[in-house]
């Protein structure tokens, strides 16, 4: 079964696999997120997770509740990277790209 979510406004979403955080399955929070970030309006994603959404007015109370769940800093830390479950783009933090040394 596909699990989808879309919203018809720009939304700051955090989406986690709640029935397994329940069970206390996995050793670190980390591991039950499924993506966070800036979900565009019309953009619809889909898992075979069922997940639970919650959306948030503002990218402070994202990044709080993030950081809440997992650790300090973790949200500024996948934001600045475009880590794996982050979406979009920070309204905060510039994305940072690995710089290559030359010899």
């Amino acid at each position: 079964m596909v699990h989808s979510i879309n919203r018809e406004n720009n939304t700051w979403i955090f989406t986690y696999d709640e029935q397994s955080f329940l069970k206390n399955n996995l050793s670190d929070n980390k591991d039950y997120i499924i993506l966070f970030g800036m979900l565009d309006a019309g953009v619809c994603i889909s898992t075979r997770t069922n997940f639970t959404a919650l959306d948030f007015n503002t990218e402070d109370e994202l990044e709080t509740y993030v950081d809440n769940f997992t650790e300090p800093g973790y949200y500024k830390e996948q934001a600045e990277t475009q880590g794996i479950k982050y979406i979009g783009v920070s309204d905060k933090y510039p994305i940072i790209e690995p710089t290559i040394e030359e010899d």
